[in-house]
């Protein structure tokens, strides 16, 4: 029972009397409902932002304008409020606090101290990075700890390739990149050669088809042209699509081989000045990036990898039973500079769309051939350890429930943006709440931060931790906020996630500044749906825990895509271009701590469900236009969920208006658990996900794309299989799961 906050409650009523009696000599305050409304927290109408808008809500009760703003100031520093509930965000002393402590300096020097030197998982660097984030959480005063867990990691041991044929074409692909002593970087020969997480090892030759970025409509354009791949080396250009989904489509149209490259039309030359004098990739410039489909140690696929445990084969890995296969052709990515000796080869069959396809290298054919690759990968597969690091802070009150924040610190090399950006922004929270509880800030719930490793190559140390411990998780969890790729610019603002969230994250950006004259609200560019690609991923799909996903500060240029993943994304580049002075660093960390002080502090966890199922209602809606199906009983579920959901925040809202007493901490904590849980409602099979370790029925990465979001996951791949007899059997159930989430939010409510 929250014992504190009503003895802070009545202390704050003396302060305030004295105060208000002293004011000018005009100001008398009487024990009346409103100030015990005060003394809760509670304050209607944002009444706390103006002296005028103070007055009009409380003159009737007669108490001093200038009182009663002093009185939410001081009483929100006993209560986390959300904004709602008690004006803006930052008439909290420890918001104030936090909001004015955060140092652009500071989080700058996290980023040199983290990103100065290559860190791919598993290495003697990355176990160096999670002993310095270790040592930051335990100077804060969190209790911190570092796990480790062995697990299946590739690094390559030989690349090589050629152009074979014909003979006056011979060329060997230099395939890395090249270092530029202007900008500064030190310890180059330590980054990781360039390659392809979990490509398979092996020779393959083969004449080259260029099947532009690797979708499934570029294959299914090859095929209706009628290319033949079985036995290619397939091109394609980075971009689209999750790479792994193109080196899967790939093998399935024949190929032996792929290579992909970093298309200059894109991110190059045509856009701008190359990297050091502008932003943009050089002819050197190459993605690394993970070639599996699947998430978490490829060895134990749904439970935790530790020493002595259960491991698979690599067959029964390869079975795809458990998660997809690992790729089974050789991938090596390539700069432009080698991709250009292609396009005078391939001569035969013309492009399908001469747009789309051609790009800054001006392709004229898809091939296949007549010019020939030989592709010779060697990688070393080894079952290596990678270390998670955890720092916590004790909630005062309901310490059993947990907000987890976190980001992963492995990178592909340098990593100043991916993933240091997200890394440095995180421990300067970490530290500014750790000094918060010294200064005598009490957090209702706990906090745990967690620095993630291997996040690169499948997300695993996020997917391990939450295989471990998925009992906990379900029951003591209240959001998991993820943050990676923080910044790329400073055009705007956004972040992908359950749409429970938007409104929280509106009252958040109108309650921050970006100049003197507007809020960050000026440049919030909305919530997009939940994809994969980070490491929110296990949380919601396997775990159905509420996830926010990436929120960060972007710009509109995608330049980021010519350095991610390369040797380029350095200090300098961040210095020269994203984010001169980390001044955007500090605006993302100012809206995630606050973002995060909501759900550690406020009574009521500010989650909405009735944003949650209108936005429900826009996918059902769009569903419903494929005529080749029937989505009447998921329409006609829709308005008892939508009323349920409706009810249960207007039940949100009552609480919020009342006095809290003893009394009220079962009712609160019910409503609570109600909202926190409610994803657990949708946990479904594998036939309604179309995965074996995805339980979400409404929310999965796309099938053909993993990064991107889609809503009913089982029911997309059906329509794209064109069964449709699947399709309306899959909504019939997720009916049932709409009357099943309706009745969760009413009973005993």
């Amino acid at each position: 029972i929250d014992r504190d906050r009503m003895f802070a409650s009545w202390l704050v009523y003396g302060v305030v009397a004295l105060f208000a009696a002293t004011v000018e000599g005009t100001c008398t305050v009487s024990p009346n409902k409103c100030i015990l409304k005060a003394t809760a927290g509670i304050f209607d109408n944002d009444a706390c932002t103006t002296t005028q808008e103070i007055a009009s809500c409380f003159e009737a009760e007669g108490v001093c304008a200038e009182a009663m703003r002093d009185l939410c100031q001081t009483q929100r520093a006993s209560n986390g409020c959300m904004p709602k509930q008690c004006g803006k965000a930052n008439n909290n002393k420890f918001y104030q606090e936090f909001v004015s402590s955060v140092s652009a300096d500071r989080i700058h020097q996290n980023s040199v101290d983290l990103s100065s030197r290559p860190h791919i998982a598993g290495s003697p660097q990355d176990k160096v990075t999670a002993e310095y984030v270790l040592k930051r959480f335990q100077d804060a005063g969190l209790q911190a700890e570092i796990e480790s867990f062995p697990v299946m990691l590739t690094y390559p041991l030989e690349r090589s390739v050629s152009i074979t044929a014909p003979a006056s074409m011979q060329y060997k692909f230099e395939l890395d990149e090249k270092e530029l002593p202007s900008t500064g970087q030190k310890y180059w020969d330590e980054a990781v050669k360039t390659f392809n997480g979990y490509s398979a090892t092996g020779k393959a030759t083969g004449k080259v088809v260029f099947a532009n970025y690797g979708m499934e409509k570029d294959f299914n354009d090859l095929v209706a042209k009628g290319v033949d791949m079985k036995g290619s080396i397939v091109l394609v250009k980075y971009g689209k699509i999750f790479r792994g989904n193109k080196a899967d489509l790939a093998a399935k149209h024949g190929a032996v081989g792929m290579l992909v490259f970093l298309d200059p039309g894109d991110v190059g030359f045509k856009k701008g000045k190359v990297f050091p004098e502008g932003p943009w990739a050089t002819n050197t410039s190459v993605q690394r990036g993970s070639m599996w489909l699947g998430s978490g140690d490829p060895y134990t696929p749904g439970w935790v990898a530790t020493d002595d445990g259960p491991t698979l084969s690599l067959d029964e890995i390869n079975s795809g039973k458990f998660e997809p296969a690992l790729p089974s052709i050789p991938i090596q990515p390539i700069p432009w500079g080698d991709a250009q000796h292609l396009v005078k080869g391939i001569t035969v069959g013309d492009l399908p769309n001469v747009t789309a396809w051609e790009g800054g290298l001006k392709f004229t054919n898809t091939g296949p051939g007549p010019v020939e690759v030989t592709m010779d990968i060697k990688t070393n597969q080894t079952r290596t350890d990678i270390w998670n690091v955890y720092g916590k802070i004790e909630g005062a009150v309901e310490p059993d429930r947990v907000v987890y924040i976190g980001s992963h610190r492995d990178a592909w090399t340098y990593g100043t943006v991916d993933p240091i950006s997200s890394q440095s922004v995180m421990l300067e929270i970490a530290e500014l709440f750790g000094k918060m509880v010294k200064q005598g800030w009490k957090p209702r719930r706990s906090v745990q931060f967690c620095s993630w490793d291997a996040e690169e190559y499948a997300l695993i140390g996020s997917t391990e931790f939450v295989e471990e411990r998925v009992a906990y998780l379900k029951s003591n969890a209240v959001v998991y906020l993820n943050t990676d790729v923080t910044v790329t610019g400073d055009v705007a603002w956004a972040t992908n996630g359950l749409p429970s969230f938007e409104s929280l994250l509106k009252e958040v950006g109108a309650a921050t500044p970006w100049n003197s004259t507007n809020s960050m609200m000026s440049k919030y560019a909305g919530l997009g749906k939940v994809g994969s690609g980070s490491d929110h991923h296990t949380w919601l799909v396997y775990a159905t825990i509420p996830v926010l996903g990436e929120l960060g500060m972007y710009s509109d240029k995608g330049w980021y895509q010519a350095v991610y993943h390369s040797n380029y994304d350095s200090l300098y580049w961040v210095e020269h271009f994203a984010d001169p002075g980390w001044k955007m660093h500090a605006i993302v960390c100012k809206l995630l701590g606050q973002v995060s002080m909501q759900f550690i502090d406020n009574p009521i966890v500010p989650l909405n469900l009735t944003d949650y199922v209108t936005s429900l209602s826009k996918d059902v809606a769009a569903l419903a236009k494929n005529t080749n199906i029937d989505a009447k009983p998921m329409q006609d579920a829709l308005p008892g969920l939508l009323k349920a959901a409706q009810t249960f925040t207007g039940k949100q809202e009552a609480m919020m208006a009342k006095t809290l007493t003893d009394a009220d901490f079962a009712a609160l904590r019910n409503l609570n658990d109600r909202v926190t849980k409610f994803e657990s409602v949708f946990w479904g099979d594998k036939d309604m996900t179309n995965h074996p370790l995805a339980h979400h029925v409404l929310w999965a990465p796309g099938t053909y794309n993993s990064y991107a979001g889609v809503a009913f996951p089982a029911v997309g791949d059906a329509l794209h299989d064109k069964d449709y007899k699947k399709a309306n059997f899959i909504i019939k159930r997720l009916a049932v799961y709409f009357n099943a989430a309706a009745a969760f939010l009413g009973d005993g409510l």
